[in-house]
């Protein structure tokens, strides 16, 4: 059981770890970008660490928040699982 969690886990792992990427290299913190998109920073932490995954309108207001096209988002999740 543990590696199928795992597995099913990774996809989410390429796409958290794109949302930290972008984030990051914005200088935002997470509170900084909970508050634009009226949300909290635990929700940002769990998006980012792969706890939990966006809906696609939060994905869609998440890259709106970091002024990214959500194709760009998933396509850095894309190179990172193919990498």
């Amino acid at each position: 059981m543990q590696m199928l969690s795992r597995q099913a886990k990774e996809p989410a792992l390429d796409l958290s770890f794109s949302l930290w990427l972008l984030r990051s290299s914005r200088a935002l913190t997470q509170d900084e970008l909970a508050r634009r998109l009226s949300t909290t920073r635990q929700t940002i932490s769990n998006w980012e660490t792969g706890e939990k995954i966006p809906t696609l309108d939060s994905l869609r207001k998440l890259c709106h928040g970091l002024s990214v096209p959500v194709r760009v988002c998933l396509q850095l999740a894309e190179a990172r699982a193919n990498s």
